[in-house]
């Protein structure tokens, strides 16, 4: 479907998930399957006297998938694409994490002199890995707080893989920006191995209004694997247009030879960088899913939101979906799974319009009346005309008060994908830091109204020699745990080194789990994201 950009874009959700998941592993014999011996991201990287960067992974080939042959080559580079640092290893433990600022020391460069550029990680296997993008999260991380989000930008194994990927590089969107306090909203651009010329970012803000405002920035020529941090409070007149609330943005760059789900995020005015991924425009596309393709016992399309006693979050969703007029409504549910309260919001979301909806589930159930502060909630989404577009993504936005929050970028769950694979294998990271938190939010929520079910679960917690704690029960549909990843540490006599990284693994024979993790600071501040 033309998008007016002189892009085509993929017409359905099934051909947009093929491209970018493929097939089964090992189906060789099918020519239209593209087999991986090679994934990689590719990040930026910041290191001062204050912060650094880190890019945290589990050796899920081996304890997954049962690939013993993977070994990692890691690449820094400064911001003009020039080679700093490298080094290579072979994957025989189960946690890893890579620091900038150490590789930096192996450079022979002080570690406490600014650097910016990126950090590449590329892993290579005798076997098919299946996915391009590996499970890898990068943190950027102060005394102050920690902020993670997952692998988003990478370099393409070859012309096949190009043309596959680049089909979803235009209009990324999707993500808060705002100038208060000083703050600078960013994207981080990262060019791929080929040189890019005089390059533009042509940029669409949008305030909490509605309002628009379009403009370009230069950003001069790129050279291979050249790096920028694209600060949009230099923008002219984008503090005012915004004021003291919160926007977002679209971003069009032609970089070379690179998949373009940018990191971005708001830096506060002491340096702390939120960090989450932009997603790909759909305001042109016309994919749907029709409700009367699903029986009154369904859910056809829901978003699970787990509260946590003492901290705010926020759903919110960006105007970039599919034409639609979508209708909510917040369910909250007793301790068996069966529903308490279903309460109908108001307000209506036109996906096209240029205006953000916002929902604070748990100040809007305390408005009607319901009380709900540590639990599961959930957000059923309609459409006026019947149909729902058929990608819809939202930022899950946990937050203390006005501190920085996670803003996670994640899609609704659709009842004709939801629980279909045959177990939830979940897995995600948590970084101890002093006085910090680590929780494990895990939901339970099916598509089938009448599934009562009480699925066991394992929790288990690694470090980077193996099995450290686990805990495990039974979580019920309909409801929700919150697990304090440092009280099961404690549980189990394991105390971890400062900024340690740590790995959960949430297995279940249910396939309808779902878990996001974050991390809250001694000072406030949360980061997190979705587990792979």
């Amino acid at each position: 479907m033309a998008t007016g950009t002189g892009e085509t874009r993929p017409e359905s959700y099934e051909g947009t998930i093929k491209t970018l998941i493929h097939t089964k592993r090992g189906a060789y014999d099918k020519l239209d399957y593209l087999p991986v011996f090679r994934a990689s991201g590719v990040f930026y990287a910041i290191v001062d006297e204050t912060r650094t960067t880190v890019v945290t992974f589990m050796n899920y080939w081996l304890m997954k998938n049962d690939n013993p042959s993977v070994g990692t080559m890691v690449t820094l580079r400064d911001q003009a694409g020039k080679k700093v640092a490298r080094t290579f290893f072979e994957l025989d433990k189960t946690v890893y994490q890579v620091d900038a600022r150490e590789l930096l020391d192996l450079s022979g460069d002080a570690a406490g002199d600014r650097f910016e550029g990126t950090m590449e990680l590329e892993f290579h296997s005798q076997q098919d890995l299946k996915f391009a993008f590996p499970a890898l999260l990068v943190y950027y991380m102060d005394e102050t707080g920690a902020s993670c989000v997952h692998t988003n930008q990478r370099t393409f194994n070859n012309r096949e893989d190009l043309e596959r990927g680049s089909r979803f590089n235009r209009w990324q969107t999707g993500f808060d920006i705002h100038c208060r306090d000083g703050a600078r909203p960013f994207v981080f651009l990262i060019n791929g191995e080929k040189p890019a010329g005089e390059t533009q970012a042509r940029l669409t803000l949008f305030n909490r209004a509605g309002d628009r405002m379009d403009r370009d920035v230069d950003l001069g020529a790129l050279p291979a694997y050249g790096a920028r941090q694209l600060d949009l409070s230099s923008v002219p007149g984008l503090a005012d247009f915004l004021g003291d609330d919160v926007g977002f943005a679209k971003a069009d760059v032609d970089l070379a030879d690179i998949y373009c789900r940018f990191a971005c995020g708001v830096e506060q005015k002491d340096g702390f960088v939120g960090v989450t991924h932009s997603y790909f425009d759909c305001n042109q596309t016309e994919d749907y899913y029709d409700i009367a393709e699903f029986d009154s016992d369904t859910y056809p399309c829901f978003v699970p939101v787990n509260l946590v006693a003492g901290v705010d979050v926020d759903v919110v969703l960006y105007p970039i979906q599919s034409p639609a007029e979508l209708t909510f409504s917040v369910q909250a549910f007793n301790d068996d799974g069966s529903v308490r309260a279903t309460i109908d919001y108001p307000d209506t979301f036109v996906t096209n319009s240029g205006r953000m909806f916002r929902l604070d589930p748990k100040a809007f159930l305390k408005s009607a009346g319901v009380d709900a502060d540590d639990e599961m909630v959930c957000i059923q989404i309609a459409s006026k005309s019947g149909k729902i577009p058929a990608r819809i993504t939202f930022g899950l936005n946990y937050h203390i008060g006005e501190k920085p929050g996670c803003n996670i970028s994640s899609s609704v769950l659709m009842a004709s994908s939801h629980g279909a694979k045959s177990r939830s294998w979940l897995w995600g990271a948590a970084v101890h830091q002093p006085g910090g938190r680590n929780l494990a939010l895990i939901s339970h929520m099916p598509k089938a109204k009448s599934d009562h079910s009480a699925p066991e679960f394992t929790f288990e917690l690694y470090n980077r020699d193996g099995l450290v704690a686990s805990t495990g029960g039974r979580i019920r549909a309909g409801t929700g745990l919150n697990i304090e990843i440092e009280q099961v540490l404690a549980d189990a006599g394991y105390t971890p080194g400062n900024r340690e990284f740590l790995w959960y693994v949430v297995k279940s024979d249910n396939p309808s789990l779902i878990a996001n993790q974050i991390h809250i600071s001694a000072q406030g501040r949360i980061g997190g994201d979705h587990s792979f």
